[in-house]
């Protein structure tokens, strides 16, 4: 993939439980890496639909592996630049 394509900055985040000074359960977002990745917005097709997780997708985020992360349906994105 080349480095041109990767023009969005994006935060690999996770939401983690954490306890309030008053002892109640609070979630809060943890931040796990902060990468460069290609976003493509599109509908997907049928094809895609049968082998993706979710079947209806607005946007697609490629970017290079982390070693030693593994990311998955747990995590989500955020955008910080377009």
């Amino acid at each position: 993939m080349s480095v041109s394509k990767l023009n969005t900055q994006i935060s690999i985040v996770t939401a983690t439980p954490q306890k309030d000074h008053e002892g109640f359960a609070v979630k809060s977002d943890t931040v796990l890496a902060t990468v460069r990745a290609a976003k493509e917005e599109r509908v997907g097709s049928e094809q895609q639909s049968n082998a993706a997780t979710f079947s209806a997708k607005s946007a697609v985020f490629k970017f290079r592996r982390i070693p030693n992360l593994r990311v998955d349906t747990t995590h989500s994105l955020e955008s910080i630049q377009q």
